[in-house]
């Protein structure tokens, strides 16, 4: 990794801790069971990732499928279900990161998830947002294009000027990983069942 100039984070699962099995029962209780996991989802879920609808359709169409005319709230609540905390340690390794290198956050979430994160890290960490820690910060559903298209890590090379054999990626979706390489970016898979962040950090020598 003596190359590497550039370092692209993912959010969930390597930042913010999130729970699967979670979401899955929440939603699975509101009528749309297994629509959404870490290597699938509807159609519904892909386009509010990618800006494509607004938080009020997200939910009305959420209604639709499930066939029950469920609170906003309740939605919302199940969905949210899914994020758990934010450790600090992982806020000080970005901190540390970013002082030999330019760090990145791409993220595929969405408009209800973002907001629910800010609280998080209000709450957690009395922080309003994670800009202040990256040098910028690309959101699906603000982006317009989710992982694992190679579309948005080429813009982020581009809008930034980055060399992709400088850059660094690190996904917890296998995916995700494809993509990034299919931009010829450098990418390495977290496996959350062997490690975690700072153990893959310490691993590629790169804190």
């Amino acid at each position: 990794m003596e190359n590497i100039k550039n370092i692209i984070l993912d959010l969930g699962g390597v930042l913010i801790n999130l729970d699967y099995d979670k979401v899955n029962d929440e939603l699975g209780k509101l009528g749309l069971a297994n629509a959404f996991t870490k290597s699938n989802q509807i159609d519904l879920f892909d386009n509010y990732e990618e800006g494509k609808i607004s938080e009020k359709t997200f939910l009305n169409r959420f209604n639709q499928l499930a066939a029950v005319d469920h609170s906003h709230n309740k939605i919302i609540q199940a969905w949210n279900s899914i994020l758990l905390d934010f450790p600090a340690d992982r806020l000080t390794m970005i901190n540390q990161l970013r002082d030999k290198y330019k760090v990145f956050l791409y993220s595929n979430t969405n408009f209800t998830h973002m907001k629910a994160v800010n609280s998080i890290l209000q709450r957690e960490h009395s922080l309003e947002n994670l800009n202040g820690y990256f040098d910028k910060v690309y959101l699906s559903h603000e982006l317009g294009i989710r992982k694992p298209k190679p579309q948005g890590f080429k813009h982020i090379l581009k809008t930034n000027n980055l060399v992709p054999k400088e850059t660094l990626f690190i996904d917890d979706s296998p995916q995700h990983i494809e993509g990034a390489m299919q931009a010829g970016i450098y990418a390495e898979w977290l496996d959350l069942e062997k490690e975690d962040l700072k153990d893959a950090l310490t691993r590629l020598s790169l804190i």
